[in-house]
């Protein structure tokens, strides 16, 4: 190993370099910096493989590219084999923290499957011993390319991606279709990426039958209904005609929520608009009547479309028990607003 300076000319790109694309701010920085004060840190090269005289690239391709033509860039020689220089460039690049996710996993995947045909290592534990990255690093990156390459889920999405990313949704590995949603919904950043959801998320969807995982990922049911019912829910063999009762009562429930958030607006309506014209206040109180009783009508089918499955795949005794108390309860509820209504004339039927 040695210095020298080295005209730009006779230094070329390695061809491999871990960074896919530049991030042009940063790099324009830096070319500023070395128009200013020229390069302060060595490119790190090797003696081209095979062009006499000429020289390539082991790390610094951005203090090299930034430079000008007929530049002397100072650089340290190094006697190196091809995957002992990526191995440099790897670890120069780990350091510091200036390549994206989807670049290392791609790169040390390669370099690792290159290491064990050369013999450089056996494992991803004398990988980490010769690096210096530690072991669960490198596993994740690996594991996380071939997860990509798998999933496919597609640029620019892709590129939201974190490695994180691909190792919290691994329970749903076996389902890839529902882990592809997963993925596109939090590269749109519509799931949050703090507290590990991700993989709580993909855990949850895998417990339970892909009809319903699928209505929760393509926001038919809410998530959170599904979550607190995960117990009771029968786990993936669940009989595809009770995955789909469940499926249209949660639906229901979300519709049923919409619709009074809906009612709240029009009694606003109702409130704000005394002064207009009693026939017209007496058509918004009608939107209004139609609304409650659509409200109704869906719990009616809610409580129409239980059967005794519903009580009987609760296995956890306490819990069962419990169900069938709220049953009692919402017979004696009803029971009890029957009287009162009839003590009020309401039921009474007029005889024609």
């Amino acid at each position: 190993m040695k210095f020298e300076y080295i005209k730009k000319e006779d230094i070329e790109p390695s061809g491999w370099n871990p960074r896919s694309e530049y991030d042009e701010e940063s790099f324009n920085t830096l070319k500023k910096s070395i128009e200013g004060i020229g390069i302060v840190e060595p490119v790190i090269v090797r003696a081209h493989p095979k062009k006499e005289g000429k020289y390539s690239i082991i790390a610094g391709e951005g203090r090299w590219d930034g430079s000008k033509k007929g530049d002397m860039i100072p650089c340290i020689i190094r006697d190196d084999s091809e995957l002992d220089a990526k191995i440099i460039g790897l670890v120069e690049n780990y350091v510091r923290r200036n390549v994206s996710d989807i670049d290392h996993e791609k790169f040390i995947a390669d370099i690792y499957q290159e290491g064990l045909e050369q013999k450089k290592w056996k494992d991803v534990k004398t990988m980490t011993e010769i690096t210096g990255i530690s072991q669960p690093v490198l596993s994740n990156c690996i594991i996380a390319q071939k997860d990509r390459f798998s999933v496919s889920v597609k640029d620019p999405l892709q590129k939201e991606l974190s490695t994180s990313d691909m190792i919290e949704t691994r329970p749903l590995q076996d389902k890839p279709g529902l882990r592809k949603k997963l993925l596109e919904k939090r590269a749109k950043g519509e799931i949050s990426r703090s507290g590990h959801v991700m993989r709580e998320m993909a855990t949850t969807l895998s417990k339970i039958p892909e009809s319903v995982a699928d209505a929760v990922l393509d926001e038919k049911i809410e998530y959170d209904d599904v979550k607190t019912r995960v117990d009771m829910l029968g786990g993936k063999d669940m009989p595809i005609e009770v995955a789909e009762d469940l499926v249209k009562k949660l639906a229901d429930e979300k519709t049923q929520i919409k619709i009074g958030k809906k009612l709240s607006a029009e009694l606003d309506t109702i409130s704000i608009s005394e002064g207009e014209p009693a026939d017209k206040q007496l058509k918004v109180v009608k939107n209004v009547d139609k609304t409650r009783l659509e409200i109704w009508e869906k719990r009616w089918r809610q409580f129409e479309m239980m059967t005794v499955h519903d009580v009987n795949v609760i296995t956890t005794q306490k819990y069962r028990d419990d169900a069938i108390k709220y049953l009692k309860q919402i017979r004696d509820k009803c029971s009890k607003l029957l009287v009162q209504l009839g003590e009020e004339n309401v039921l009474t039927v007029k005889k024609k």
